[in-house]
């Protein structure tokens, strides 16, 4: 994950709950400009949920915190597996 996005990657200080916390983030427009130049997508708009979803916290916009996209991919990559095998078991009844 650090390998594509590395370019766009710095360490933030921002206070969460009750303490500061420095962070990996990346804007979120840089995060949505590496997509369209990898390829990943054709467009470079922003989708506002994943935005959303992505940002270290919910006070804090207009970033990307690496560990919750690290969480998200696991997710997607579970859910892929998960449908795969399930898909399996269906061709082979």
């Amino acid at each position: 994950m650090q390998d594509i996005f590395n370019a766009v990657i710095f360490e933030q200080s921002f206070k969460l709950k009750t303490m500061k916390q420095t962070i990996l983030v990346m804007e979120t427009d840089d995060f949505f400009k590496t997509l369209q130049q990898r390829g990943i997508r054709k467009k470079q708009t922003n989708i506002e949920k994943l935005a959303r979803m992505l940002q270290p916290n919910e006070t804090i916009e207009n970033f990307v915190a690496l560990t919750r996209l690290e969480k998200t991919f696991k997710m997607m990559q579970a859910n892929d597996e998960f449908m795969e095998a399930l898909k399996q078991d269906i061709d082979d009844d």
